[in-house]
């Protein structure tokens, strides 16, 4: 059995696209993400601590504009 770089070497040959993202779903990403992003380099906020074992740190914390 092709290991995961394999399968999708062997998937773009085929022709199969199942793996890729289309041009028109990257350019709506960037236009979703690229204001987040806008506001975490102005912002530069600190990462928020959390305690060993815990999975999110408290969601009050947050920066609104992460809800």
């Amino acid at each position: 059995m092709p290991d995961a770089y394999e399968r999708l070497i062997l998937d773009v040959f085929y022709g199969s696209q199942i793996n890729f993202v289309r041009i028109d779903e990257l350019a709506e990403a960037w236009r979703i993400f690229t204001p987040v992003l806008h506001a975490i380099e102005a912002q530069k906020p600190k990462p928020l601590p959390y305690k060993c074992g815990r999975l999110v740190a408290d969601v009050r914390k947050w920066p609104i504009w992460l809800l």
